[in-house]
């Protein structure tokens, strides 16, 4: 009786490491299904993000066949908390500044249309597009230069569509 009593104890220690090791490949494959899943969703989705130029040439489009002014467009640019760097869309006019709208964007040797990279972003917008969006990916930038004046124009991906989501003037220094 002694014997078995010694015995049972070890037999449930065995049992017992058994299972958490059964337990710990069960989650650990599970962790990594999940893994793979979140992988490929993030796969599936950026490849459903249409290209920025194919959005802008269709804004153009958009723009070309809705003409707000004559020969320019301009974005509803909400109105911004820091109206030193950002505009409304009612100080955009005012300062005559717009999309002026080609047949083809090759005739616009001005307007700079990309990806925000590591390029100059004022400090006071990239704080608010990282605490709004928590990082800058899939911002893009449409840029007119200054000559005097200038902007640039920023849309983000936001799951299913480029939403703009704020702008800065550009001016040559003197």
């Amino acid at each position: 009786m002694r014997r078995l009593s010694l015995f049972f104890p070890l037999l449930i220690a065995f049992v017992l490491a058994g299972c958490s090791g059964h337990s710990a490949s069960s989650a650990a494959a599970e962790t990594a299904e999940v893994d793979s899943a979140a992988e490929n969703a993030t796969a599936q989705q950026a490849a459903t993000v249409p290209d920025f130029k194919t959005f802008w040439r269709a804004f153009v489009q958009q723009a070309n066949d809705k003409t707000y002014l004559s020969g320019q467009i301009a974005f509803p640019f909400p109105y911004a908390s820091f109206q030193n760097f950002l505009v409304s869309a009612d100080e955009f006019r005012d300062e005559d500044m717009g999309i002026h709208v080609f047949e083809s964007l090759s005739e616009r040797t001005d307007l700079v249309i990309g990806h925000l990279t590591e390029g100059y972003l004022n400090g006071y917008l990239r704080d608010d597009f990282t605490k709004k969006f928590g990082n800058l990916d899939q911002i893009y930038v449409v840029e007119s230069k200054p000559e005097p004046t200038g902007y640039l124009a920023y849309f983000r991906w936001n799951g299913q569509a480029y939403q703009f989501i704020g702008c800065e003037l550009l001016e040559i220094a003197d």
